[in-house]
């Protein structure tokens, strides 16, 4: 049982293990790369990781937390993809918390992807992923449940070569989304410079066009609080800035309170104009639909040891009433305009009235069970007197016993 003080009790699971990773050693280090420490994981561990450049991940059919410890800057960098998860069942989930990509160069023209997540009948929650110099790219392909909370995802400018933009100089798309359900939370995604040749006698012949924010292909993407921008166009021919969200082969779009922007074009003053971004970007068989009101949002801590004390800070319509839930595993359940809630079978926890500045902070305190780690789930929802019910933000919490 876990009392959270003027609360409830919690009844709630048991995880295996805390495997720490270090570049550092020391007694209470148990690897010095994360690769090793997911190879020797059980289902269920969580992966701690202390500050330090590591090289690339992969998770394939096994159900692990991978997570920066409290403070810890964990950047992951190679030769190839930063994260890759895949081969996830149905009852299987994988958590990835606070790490750092740094770009790499596949080749003159173009930029791996950061992040692929690939053929998951299982969840994986991704959070507070973002780039540690300039480029983060996501790709989502053949997966049943994506959480993307707190991330930052970036598509790469059109690349420059011996003084000229090469002849495949396009901007990166930030996020692809194939046969595939996301869920994007305080997510921003923005699509890259197209690239521009200013010393090509042509002027415009190796021009880019701006890389897209989103692309989702026969995909279900559901934005709240998020942001998607189309990469701007520079001078050139006909090239065009990227969109904020391309839609095709029947996928559908559901928004609240998120952004959603063209790329900019040029005036053309070195070559020719180029030609204004677009919101979305529909083939016709797709569906876009906006929920009105705003989004419950809430951020706290990712790991939290006993005597730390542990507040979240809720967001939600003014004198909207917030609560908070609390499970130990993950499902997709559509509820309309509510949202939908990924957690199965939650507990409720009454945090109180939202301000009249549309945030609320919650203090508690943890009595911590006797287990190495527990890992919860976490779900804002307020009841928001205007609209009703609003199913919120998605996060993981590890409450560690030592």
């Amino acid at each position: 049982m876990l009392t959270l003080a003027g609360c409830i009790l919690l009844t709630l699971p048991i995880f295996h293990d805390v495997l720490v990773v270090s570049t550092t050693p020391g007694p209470d280090v148990d690897f010095d790369s994360i690769s090793a420490a997911i190879s020797a994981a059980s289902e269920g561990d969580l992966i701690l990781v202390r500050s330090g450049q590591y090289g690339p991940i992969q998770i394939n059919g096994k159900g692990l937390t991978v997570a920066a410890d409290t403070g810890a800057e964990v950047i992951l960098s190679g030769p190839t993809h930063g994260i890759f998860v895949s081969g996830l069942a149905a009852d299987q989930s994988v958590v990835i918390q606070g790490l750092k990509l740094k770009a790499t160069q596949a080749t003159w023209s173009s930029v791996y992807d950061s992040v692929i997540v690939s053929g998951n009948s299982g969840s994986v929650w991704l959070e507070s992923l973002q780039a540690s110099n300039w480029v983060c790219k996501l790709r989502v392909l053949d997966s049943d449940s994506v959480i993307l909370s707190g991330c930052k995802f970036r598509g790469e400018n059109g690349p420059w070569i011996s003084g000229y933009w090469s002849t495949s100089s396009d901007g990166g798309t930030a996020m692809w989304v194939q046969r595939s359900c996301v869920h994007l939370f305080g997510t921003s995604a923005m699509g890259g410079e197209g690239g521009l040749a200013p010393d090509n006698p042509q002027c415009g012949g190796a021009d880019g066009d701006g890389g897209h924010g989103i692309r989702s292909y026969a995909s279900e993407l559901r934005m709240e609080a998020s942001t998607a921008v189309g990469g701007d166009a520079l001078d050139g021919w006909g090239v065009t800035a990227g969109s904020g969200v391309l839609l095709a082969t029947g996928s559908k779009f559901v928004g609240r309170q998120s952004t959603i922007m063209g790329g900019k074009s040029s005036t053309g003053v070195l070559c020719a104009p180029s030609y204004s971004g677009v919101r979305f970007l529909n083939d016709g068989s797709s569906s876009v639909e906006s929920i009105p009101g705003p989004a419950a949002l809430f951020d706290g801590p990712g790991v939290v040891r006993p005597g730390e004390s542990l507040a979240f800070n809720f967001q939600a319509g003014p004198g909207s009433w917030a609560y908070l839930l609390v499970s130990e595993s993950t499902a997709d359940l559509p509820l309309g305009d509510a949202g939908i809630l990924h957690l199965l079978s939650p507990q409720i926890l009454d945090l109180g009235p939202v301000g009249a500045n549309g945030k609320l902070t919650w203090p508690t305190t943890l009595g911590l069970p006797p287990a190495p780690v527990t890992l919860l789930g976490l779900q804002a929802v307020a009841a928001d007197p205007s609209i009703g019910a609003v199913i919120g933000q998605v996060r993981s919490l590890a409450w560690l016993a030592q």
